[in-house]
């Protein structure tokens, strides 16, 4: 049993590395499940660049974040904690966003009222699906507007604006 948590633990490490190392050339971030990594933090000395030592740092200390009882293995309940922490900024995060979104009458409460259709950022965004007009979403325009929007999605990683880069 031993022999797995290490086995584990050296899979955990070469993936932070990875991950680091893939922030560093603009594809890291809190998207798809990664945590947002600063570029300052990283960068130790100061000096605009990221060595590989400086990598190895970076992931030594998540690791070792993560590796609450420290006993330089992860266990499963350890990696569940790490990711349950994780998913829980990302709810409060959306949640405060939907309700700036979608409480109309600003008193920090949704009704039914303001989450039905047609109501606020429903109707913008039934309006923008409707291309031909006609007052319905074909699964033709449906489709067309994921890609539009994967599209988009897309192109901000490929120039490292998407939202898993920070700039701070």
């Amino acid at each position: 049993m031993n022999r797995t948590y290490l086995i584990m633990g050296s899979v955990i490490a070469a993936l932070s590395v990875t991950s680091v190392a893939a922030f560093s050339k603009g594809l890291g971030g809190e998207h798809r499940g990664r945590p947002k990594i600063n570029f300052e933090e990283v960068d130790i000395n100061g000096d605009g660049v990221l060595s590989q030592a400086e990598l190895e740092v970076a992931a030594a200390a998540r690791f070792a974040k993560i590796d609450t009882n420290k006993d330089a293995v992860l266990t499963t309940d350890e990696l569940q904690a790490e990711l349950a922490a994780r998913m829980h900024g990302r709810v409060v995060r959306q949640s405060v966003r939907m309700m700036r979104r979608m409480d109309a009458d600003g008193d920090g409460v949704l009704t039914s009222n303001e989450m039905k259709p047609g109501h606020g950022d429903t109707a913008k965004m039934f309006e923008r699906l409707d291309q031909d007009r006609d007052g319905q979403i074909s699964k033709k325009e449906f489709a067309a507007a994921r890609a539009k929007r994967l599209e988009g999605h897309n192109d901000k990683e490929r120039r490292g604006k998407g939202p898993d880069v920070d700039q701070n």
